[in-house]
This record gives structure tokens, sequence and C-alpha cells, in this order.
């Protein structure tokens, strides 16, 4: 079961599965301590749960693809999660607000997808790559 093996799961893939409840994700979190890949997107869970990432410190790589995570959920993130190298926020309610947490904490940084983030500007999409050009980031503004 998840409870007794999920300190040895390292990648978790679970993207557009009609199961996932806020539930499930919150045991996921708290069980699985080591995840290095976490893929959650598409699926039609909450920013409750997705805030509950506290526990997955190791976190490298994390897909929240269409999941209307917005700045607040995306400030929890940051401070949970300081290893993340990949983030995949495609089609998702963050602002400029959110995108200046991820720059602020995120220094390992190297692949930010953001496309259909339609609150973040183009002037700041602009300025971070420039400012950041180490960092891959995939929008369509």
């Amino acid at each position: 079961t998840i409870t007794s093996l999920g300190s040895n799961l390292l990648k978790l893939y679970l993207y557009s599965c009609s199961s996932i409840t806020d539930d499930l994700i919150t045991i996921i979190t708290t069980y699985c301590y080591n995840l290095l890949q976490l893929n959650i997107g598409y699926n039609n869970i909450t920013n409750d749960s997705i805030t509950n990432l506290k526990n997955c410190h190791k976190l490298t790589h994390i897909d929240l693809t269409c999941l209307h995570v917005n700045d607040d959920t995306i400030l929890s993130i940051t401070n949970d999660c300081p290893s993340i190298k990949e983030m995949a926020l495609f089609g998702n309610d963050i602002s400029d607000v959110g995108l200046k947490y991820i720059l602020e904490k995120e220094y390992c940084l190297t692949a930010l997808d953001i496309r259909s983030c339609h609150m973040i500007t183009r002037q700041l999409v602009s300025t971070m790559i420039l400012k950041y050009p180490w960092i891959t980031i995939y929008n369509n503004q």
C-alpha cells in the first residue's frame, strides 16, 4: 500500500486520471516524502491539496498542468519545495505575483512552462528571459 511503500517511491505520474481526489493527493504527499518527480496535471483536484506538498521537499520536477493553480499555491510550493528544476504550470491561474514567487525562490529552476497562463504579462516574461537566461521558458506570449 502507499502508506507502507510510499517512502520508496521516487516518480509518480497521475496525469489525467479521473479517480484522483484531494484526499488521495494528501495521502501521497504525506507518505511519499522521497518523491523527486510528481505529475498530477489534468486532474480534478483543488489548490488545498496541492499546498500540502510540504513533505515532498525533495521534488525536482512537478507538473501541475490545468489545475487552476493560483498565486497562493505557488507561494506554498516555492516555500516547501526548494529543489524544483522543472515546473509545468500550463493553463493555470497564476499572475505576475506567482511568477515572481517562483523566480525569487527557485534558484535551481531550469525549465518553466507558463503557456496559457493568461494573467502573466509579456513585460514580466521579457524581463525574466533577460534576467534568467539559464531557464528554458515555454510561453505563448
